[in-house]
Parts: structure tokens; C-alpha cells; sequence
């Protein structure tokens, strides 16, 4: 099974997404505040970014990302916000992999 096809059955099954989605807002959680604030979402983009080999991620691209994601403008990501993050990162992956 391919890279592609492996995230392809993450997509499909909510338990493996939810397990996904905690365990990577337990990690940008570093405060343990149950919040992922500014500065923990530039350092996870960060780490996202480098990962994959892209230029490194401004303070303002992070602020974007947040502003995104925070659907009660409350100035932080809480894990339901953080959960579609999640999804597009896996399905970035996918098209990645695929391209491959």
C-alpha cells in the first residue's frame, strides 16, 4: 500500500483522524492551556514546514493560519478548530505522495 493510499484510509475513518487530530494538538499544545495560541501555531507551521523541505513560515502566515481556524475569533484554536487543520495537513500529504 502506498504512502497516498495509506492517508487516503486516515481520510475515511473518523477514529483515525480523531486520533490523528489529538495527537498533533497534544504536541503543538505545549502550555497545556487545552488552547494552541499564536506562538504554538507559528512553531508547529514551522516544524510542518520544515518537514515537508518549504521556506520557513512568517509570524503573519501563523497569524493567517490562527485566524483561519478560530471560528469563535477568540484568538486562539481549540481541538474541534484544530481538527481541520488536521485534515487539510493529511490531505496535502495525499497530494503529495501522489504526485510522487
Amino acid at each position: 500500500m502506498s504512502e497516498a493510499e495509506k492517508i487516503s484510509e486516515i481520510l475515511k475513518d473518523e477514529n483515525k483522524i480523531n486520533n490523528v487530530s489529538r495527537a498533533m494538538f497534544k504536541e503543538a499544545d505545549t502550555d497545556k492551556s487545552g488552547k494552541v495560541d499564536l506562538k504554538e501555531m507559528h512553531n508547529l507551521i514551522k516544524k510542518i514546514s520544515r518537514d515537508f523541505g518549504l521556506l520557513e513560515p512568517s509570524v503573519e502566515q501563523a497569524k493567517d493560519v490562527l485566524e483561519e481556524l478560530d471560528e469563535d475569533e477568540n484568538g486562539v484554536v481549540d481541538s474541534v478548530e484544530f481538527r481541520k487543520l488536521v485534515v487539510d495537513i493529511l490531505n496535502s500529504m495525499k497530494k503529495a505522495y501522489e504526485k510522487k
